[in-house]
């Protein structure tokens, strides 16, 4: 299934230049594994960045500099990036995002879990996979910070439309929703958000401590 709801250009851009905050650079790849119309813009700014970078003006060559790029050329390779860690029972993610530590899964409800994700990069984001049973309705809450989320397994809605595997939502402080899970299967969501979320009702905020998201 071709992935109907995308990011931004401008997200595209920025997670190309490598410029994006890690846990919202991990959820955008995480979309365009899964998108070729997104893969092929990615690798179009890629391309373009590399042309930018030949129209720069050559800075002089510190003293020596060709000979350690001649040393750093006879060393051996290094070892590849570790891929993510997943404990047994525990989803994967899309192939590709390597350098990434799943952490243990937490119960947080009767058929929720969050499982935090630690990126190689210090970063002050909260960023999980959190999993929701079939036909689950999550508290209604908003953001106080943005959140980007891209689905990997099974679907959920909300008043703004279906979301299958590899959408991708963005959501703010403008959007006030309660996401409803289909009933044919649970639904596994990789998520990024700088703030915590911010709950509307007395169920939501028992929980959240236990979120911790």
């Amino acid at each position: 299934m071709t992935p109907r709801h995308h990011p931004s250009q401008d997200l595209i851009a920025s997670c190309a230049a490598g410029t994006l905050r890690p846990g919202a650079a991990l959820v955008v790849r995480a979309h365009i594994a899964r998108c070729p119309t997104c893969r092929a813009e990615a690798g179009f700014f890629e391309s373009l960045g590399g042309a930018l970078l030949e129209t720069e003006t050559p800075a002089p060559m510190s003293a020596g500099a060709l000979d350690r790029a001649l040393a750093a050329i006879d060393r051996p390779a290094p070892a590849p990036p570790a891929p993510a860690r997943v404990r047994s029972g525990r989803p994967a993610l899309p192939h590709g995002l390597d350098g990434v530590t799943m952490g243990k899964r937490r119960w947080i409800a009767p058929g929720v879990t969050v499982t935090p994700v630690t990126t190689r990069h210090n970063s002050r984001e909260l960023v999980y996979l959190l999993r929701i049973g079939a036909g689950m309705v999550l508290p209604r809450h908003t953001h106080a910070g943005c959140e980007f989320t891209c689905v990997l397994e099974g679907s959920f809605s909300d008043s703004a439309g279906r979301y299958d595997p590899g959408d991708f939502i963005a959501t703010d402080e403008s959007i006030e929703h309660s996401p409803v899970v289909a009933r044919d299967g649970p639904c596994v969501c990789l998520a990024a958000t700088d703030s915590p979320l911010v709950m509307r009702d007395l169920v939501g905020r028992i929980f959240q401590p236990l979120a911790g998201i």
